[in-house]
């Protein structure tokens, strides 16, 4: 059951990380580890997969898996406390250290302008871009049939794009990055979910099963 008392605390926890995040310019370089982040859930256990890909290769340079007990339950605008601690996990067990980080959730396109790629970024002082599948706040203004603004309060906070299949995503600043940073990746990614998210996904689906 959620308890509104900690519910109140992990929002305020939130808004105050949300204080240290950081806009700046990112040269997104060739050969740079990018490293991809999501988690699984069965019941009250998690598996998060950190998978690092080098940018303009398709396949992985280094995975990691953390397994763990989940302690809060699912909560529209408060994912960070269910899956940071996981995810954190993974991360600590990579043998390599990330020049991005591309994490399955909301960055800056949140409620209170620090979801889980900028609750991550923070917290490893490494650079962050947030790739979600729902709209937690703001708008999209766009620009043509796939590409768009995405703003929140009138500031543009990242780029709202459709992939193939016709399904808008929305990838926005974590960070210590900035929006051309965001257009660089998403476009090297040819407009679909980027293939080290892809690849943490399944790794994740798979180390659950294990």
């Amino acid at each position: 059951m959620r308890e509104e008392h900690l519910s109140l605390f992990f929002e305020k926890m939130q808004e105050k990380l949300s204080t240290l995040v950081k806009i700046s310019k990112f040269d997104v370089v060739e050969g740079m580890l990018v490293c991809g982040l999501d988690a699984a859930y069965k019941d009250d256990e998690g598996v998060a997969a950190a998978v690092v890909v080098r940018l303009g290769e398709n396949f992985p340079v280094s995975k990691s898996l953390f397994r763990g007990k989940v302690f809060y339950e699912y909560v529209s605008g408060l994912l960070y406390v269910r899956e940071a601690p996981l995810l954190l996990g993974a991360l600590s067990r990579l043998p390599v250290k990330p020049d991005l980080l591309l994490v399955d959730g909301h960055g800056l396109a949140h409620p209170r302008r620090g979801g889980l790629a900028s609750i991550l970024g923070v917290l490893t002082d490494t650079p962050s871009i947030g790739i979600a599948k729902r709209l937690l706040t703001g708008n999209v203004r766009w620009e043509d049939d796939t590409v768009g603004r995405l703003e929140v309060d009138g500031e543009c906070v990242g780029i709202s794009y459709k992939n193939s299949m016709g399904r808008t995503l929305y990838a926005s600043i974590g960070h210590l990055v900035d929006i051309q940073a965001i257009s660089t990746i998403i476009s090297r990614y040819k407009y679909e979910v980027p293939l080290p998210i892809s690849l943490a996904h399944r790794a994740a689906k798979s180390g659950l099963m294990e």
